[in-house]
């Protein structure tokens, strides 16, 4: 009799255990938001005095999270934070910052990102190299010019299109699942 309640009781701890180890890492998936990148667009590394900066924010986590954003850069006196947002679990949200400069950027810059929430953050650093800037000189018209001109714009129309397939594919899932409702719908009302 003694043996099988101490079967028992093993067999009570080593449930208890696991659930306590398991509640534990899953502690770690509820809040799991990352900064994923910062972009800037490349027409906007030409020594801009005005500078528009994204950072993508994924949350990874299990739960709503109000959060808010930080980009710097201490070599350009930059430091700006967002307002707070919320972000659900499995999606990606983007952080826009609009800079203004009284000078032209150039040369190589560092920024951080770092994102706060639930008493937590996380961050990032990327490097961005602008364009040296040039002084007023009458521009230069020559043909080698013209064609890196048209290959930029080919660049930027091709970026045009990948946001174009992005919103095709997000269409596409919400009519997939709109006509799984409808079909759900129709199958209920036929069965009474």
């Amino acid at each position: 009799m003694k043996s099988q309640l101490k079967i028992y009781l093993l067999f009570i701890g080593l449930v208890l255990i696991s659930t306590l180890v398991q509640a534990a890492l899953s502690l770690d998936d509820l809040h799991n938001i990352k900064v994923k990148d910062i972009f800037i667009s490349d027409d906007l590394l030409n020594c801009p005095k005005q500078l528009n900066v994204l950072v993508q924010i994924q949350n990874d986590g299990k739960n709503d999270e109000n959060i808010f954003v930080e980009l710097s850069s201490p070599k350009l006196k930059v430091s700006e934070v967002s307002q707070i947002f919320n972000i659900k679990p499995g999606s990606i949200e983007v952080a826009n910052f609009d800079l203004v400069f009284t000078d032209g950027i150039e040369g190589e810059h560092e920024f951080e990102a770092a994102v706060f929430f639930n008493k937590e953050s996380n961050n990032i650093f990327k490097s961005f190299t602008f364009k040296v800037c040039q002084k007023d000189q009458p521009p230069v018209k020559d043909i080698h010019n013209l064609e890196l001109k048209k290959t930029s714009n080919q660049i930027n129309q091709h970026e045009s299109y990948k946001v174009s397939a992005q919103t095709l594919f997000l269409v596409t899932i919400l009519f997939i699942i709109f006509m799984l409702a409808i079909l759900y719908i129709i199958k209920v009302y036929l069965e009474k």
